[in-house]
């Protein structure tokens, strides 16, 4: 996989677009509008990707990730507003948390496993071998971002 190729401007710095035939938000319970004021309109970052999914905000290099599954890249969103290829020619990515030491970390489709990219660009897989659609539900529940070694333990000893 490529980091960051010379050709990765795929938006150009601006603003981001309003998307017009969305309807404001409507709250029934007023705490609500303490998180999402009534006047928030929905705004498109991006809307070139093929299938698009696994959007976090990856704080070492200060960008929003997600995953441009059938297009086989992952984007980055950056808060000047242009959008840049992160990782090119992925193995399917479809998923992205950050770990405690800051790398981004990637659920591949393809090869049926975990990997990480650091946040200089350099691509690690993860070892561990088949993973299973069951354990990611499972990560996912436990509400909070596990680490490779966490994930390893846990597939070896199958305690999920």
């Amino acid at each position: 996989m490529n980091a960051e190729p010379a050709s990765d401007l795929l938006r150009r710095t601006g603003p981001p677009e309003p998307v017009p035939h969305v309807d404001p938000p409507r709250a029934s319970d007023p705490r609500f509008t303490e998180v999402v004021p009534h006047h928030a309109r929905l705004v498109s970052l991006y809307d070139q990707a093929i299938f698009g999914e696994g959007p976090t905000w990856w704080p070492a290099r200060d960008i929003l990730v997600w995953s441009d599954v059938e297009g086989r890249r992952v984007l980055g969103w950056h808060a000047d507003g242009c959008v840049r290829v992160v990782i090119d020619a992925t193995p399917f990515t479809n998923g992205n948390t950050v770990d405690r030491d800051g790398n981004l970390i990637h659920c591949e489709h393809g090869n049926r496993r975990l990997s990480r990219t650091s946040p200089d660009g350099r691509y690690e897989a993860d070892l561990t071998g088949w993973l299973w659609t069951g354990l990611i539900e499972r990560i996912s529940q436990d509400q909070r971002s596990w680490t490779c070694g966490e994930v390893r333990r846990r597939v070896r000893s199958r305690s999920c």
